[in-house]
């Protein structure tokens, strides 16, 4: 295969590419953030915050028309809003001395928290300031005593608003109307760690607001007193009729405690012991008595019975018995003598056994009487002990019905007696409940009564017309803000800015291609044709801040060239539109300056640029060599277009027409080509489709060192970017790095300063 340049002159400017070594490979991306991550790693949290005074300064005179909208706005408050004056008025929670004349013994509430000045009476008598009754009564009462309202005083906003027909109206009907909104705005609350209530009202007049207040506490107290001189003298009606039943049912103990003494026949002394219980007590002593006697007889009766007489104490120690037997003693001591002498035929001795048979007859005769008597004795002591039992029997019945009518005489006299108390007591608290009605007592005390306001409490002109203005100014930045939030948010999936893709790619920054549009230069014109394309800034304006930019740029790519053979660079963009045409021909533009043979082929046959830029319409370029049934022997010549750069060559899209034009780049005869071109060339710089739409780029990259990857500011989405990365890598194509295209920094950015000092003021 031969390659002839034009005149035959071409090639002989071009030196072969000096071997060195490839191009490193970089790191595979990191891993996509999390959901809650900002797209360079950081939280969402973490992302710039918009400042406050910038936003303000940026938009100074919209906030200013904001403010004085809201001064506007105020004035017009002011003038059509009826002035409304606020009145109040202070009254105090006293207690009652319940110990007063009596009061608590006849007060139903005594002890209640209704007399007290306590922090939940207080709350009571707040609801009860503003309840609906009274109110109604309140309002009665001032329709009755109704009268015009009263000019308002003279001011500017005061006259503007009296020429306003809407606001003219009858003084009788403001007058209601003002009283209408007393009505509705009332208002109570306790002040703390005090016994006072404050009352408000606000109305459209202050006569009415005032007179409003003044007749509610007036209301109020009457009310208070007129419920409890109510209460007093129903507490007295009550007494009275009490009174009237305990007088009846004293009548009635009364009758009946007579009417039983006169049938008792006034035989007994409830006071004092009777006869009859003194006779029972005696009687009671000897039954008592005779009892003891008749057991006793009647021990020695049985005794006798069951007992030899000889061992009977009443025998042993009768005196006659004791006679007899000391008598026998000596007869028989004698007859015992006599015997010791005389035969017992003796008749001394007959006498002396006669004597002693005479003393024994004696003596059984004598022991027989004393047993008779113990009987007898005994029978008689049963006897009486029968007839006191029955006499102390009868007299107990006799004392049993005096106690009877002793206790009836007793309950009759209780009944008299307690139902005198009653009575008595029942007679007392009527008095005092009646002597309670006549006094005045109420627990509210007006401390400071109202009085009609100077100044109305809304609308007040200075603090409405500045409250206003600065609501709309409010506004207005809460306006900006939001926007800028939004504008914020939706930048926040972009690229706005220098150092945003490595942390979020895995990639270097090759460099930042700044917006031609807020440069602080404009491009000149080229050859007297209009304004000059942006892709030959780099040429046309040599020592711009775009051409800088760009050999910026050129630096960070050339750092990874490869020394062994000529790099092949695809240069693409994740969608369309993104400036990859105008990076690729300023990188070319920058390579060719520093003294290397750059071809720039341009394999976006789908919607080709270079034709246009370099004014090549119409020559042959890659779809034609690609299309060409023999590359081998072809003559490259005419498929290599000069340009006006010194050492810069274009290859266009050719002119042939291609249905599929990924088709052509599975053919062998792609990386022949290269392989070819790469031998007479120190670079070679491939313009191709955007990687996302379309897969020429992927394609390309695999016969490439390297892919410069062009994302543009505030159009590129990172997640498109991080997409086109990831195809790259599943490729095993390696991205050298991505270039920021069209950055706008702020106008006081220090590098425009810096650039125009230095170098734009030697031009």
């Amino acid at each position: 295969m031969r390659i002839t340049g034009q005149n035959g002159t071409l090639w002989n400017q071009l030196e072969p590419a000096k071997p060195g070594d490839f191009g490193h490979r970089l790191p595979p991306p990191p891993a996509r953030p999390e959901s809650g991550q900002s797209s360079w790693g950081q939280s969402a949290g973490h992302q710039p915050v918009i400042s406050y005074w910038q936003l303000a300064w940026r938009n100074r005179l919209l906030i200013l028309a904001f403010l004085i909208a809201g001064a506007v706005a105020g004035v017009a408050y002011v003038t059509f809003k009826t002035p409304r004056y606020r009145a109040s008025i202070t009254v105090e929670l006293i207690g009652f001395n319940q110990s007063f004349m009596g009061m608590s013994q006849v007060d139903p509430q005594a002890g209640t928290d209704t007399t007290t000045a306590s922090a939940s009476n207080i709350q009571t008598q707040t609801r009860i300031l503003t309840s609906h009754s009274i109110l109604s009564r309140v309002q009665e009462r001032m329709n009755l005593e109704l009268t015009p309202v009263s000019p308002a005083p003279p001011t500017v906003f005061a006259r503007v608003r009296a020429r306003i027909p809407l606001k003219q109206q009858d003084p009788l009907d403001q007058a209601r109307a003002a009283l209408q909104e007393s009505l509705f705005s009332v208002s109570a609350h306790g002040v703390p760690l005090t016994r006072l209530i404050e009352i408000q009202s606000e109305s459209t007049s202050p006569e009415v607001a005032a007179n409003f207040l003044n007749t509610l506490a007036a209301e109020h107290i009457a009310q208070n007193l007129a419920a409890r001189s109510n209460v007093t003298q129903q507490t007295s009606q009550w007494m009275e009729s009490q009174l009237d039943d305990a007088k009846s049912r004293l009548k009635e103990a009364g009758d009946n405690l007579r009417e039983f003494i006169q049938k008792s026949g006034l035989d007994f002394f409830p006071e004092q012991s009777t006869l009859a219980d003194t006779k029972l007590r005696q009687l009671q002593s000897d039954v008592s008595s005779i009892q003891a006697d008749r057991i006793a007889k009647q021990a020695r009766w049985e005794l006798s019975k069951n007992t030899p007489p000889e061992s009977l104490g009443d025998v042993l120690n009768d005196p006659t018995l004791q006679a007899i037997k000391s008598k026998l003693i000596d007869l028989r001591r004698e007859r015992a003598q006599l015997l010791a002498t005389l035969t017992p035929e003796h008749i001394r001795v007959q006498r002396i056994q006669a004597q002693i048979t005479d003393q024994e007859a004696a003596f059984e005769k004598e022991k027989a009487g004393i047993l008779h008597r113990l009987s007898e004795e005994y029978q008689e002591a049963l006897r009486r002990e029968k007839l006191l039992s029955g006499a102390y029997s009868a007299q107990t019945r006799t004392v049993g019905s005096q106690l009877d009518k002793s206790s009836q005489y007793a309950v009759l006299k209780r009944d008299v007696e307690m139902a005198q108390q009653v009575y008595t007591t029942l007679l007392q608290q009527s008095n005092q409940a009646a002597l309670m009605a006549l006094v005045p007592t109420t627990n509210i005390r007006v401390v400071d009564p109202a009085t009609p306001p100077s100044d109305p409490s809304s609308p007040r002109p200075v603090r409405d017309v500045i409250l206003w203005s600065f609501t709309f100014a409010g506004i207005g930045y809460g306006l900006l803000w939001l926007r800028e939030v939004r504008e914020h948010k939706k930048t926040a999936l972009l690229f706005d800015g220098p150092g945003r893709t490595r942390p979020f790619l895995g990639v270097p920054e090759l460099g930042v291609i700044p917006s031609a549009v807020h440069a602080p230069k404009r491009l000149k014109l080229l050859s007297g044709k209009g304004n000059a394309p942006l892709e030959l800034a780099s040429w046309n304006d040599k020592s711009s801040l775009l051409a800088e930019s760009f050999r910026h740029a050129l630096t960070s790519i050339l750092s990874a060239e490869p020394r062994d053979h000529s790099p092949v660079y695809v240069i693409t963009s994740v969608g369309p539109g993104e400036g990859k045409t105008t990076l690729s021909v300023n990188l070319a533009i920058a390579m060719a300056t520093i003294g290397r043979n750059v071809l720039l082929i341009d394999t976006d046959l789908r919607r080709a640029r270079l034709h246009k830029v370099f004014g090549l319409e119409g020559r042959p370029g890659l779809s034609d060599l690609l299309t060409s049934k023999f590359l081998d022997g072809l003559a490259l010549d005419k498929y290599l277009n000069p340009t006006e750069v010194e050492r810069l060559w274009v290859m266009t899209d050719g002119t042939a027409e291609i249905e599929i034009p990924a088709a052509l780049l599975f053919s062998p005869r792609v990386s022949e080509l290269l392989s070819t071109l790469q031998k007479h060339f120190d670079c070679i710089l491939l313009d191709t489709p955007p990687v996302l739409p379309f897969p020429d780029a992927r394609l390309w990259g695999k016969y490439a060192d390297g892919v410069v990857l062009v994302v543009r500011a505030g159009i590129t989405t990172r997640d498109g970017a991080r997409s086109a990365c990831d195809r790259f890598q599943e490729d095993g194509v390696p991205v050298l790095g991505t270039i920021l295209n069209d950055w706008a920094p702020s106008s006081g950015s220090s590098g425009y300063r810096y650039y125009k000092h230095d170098y734009n003021s030697s031009k």
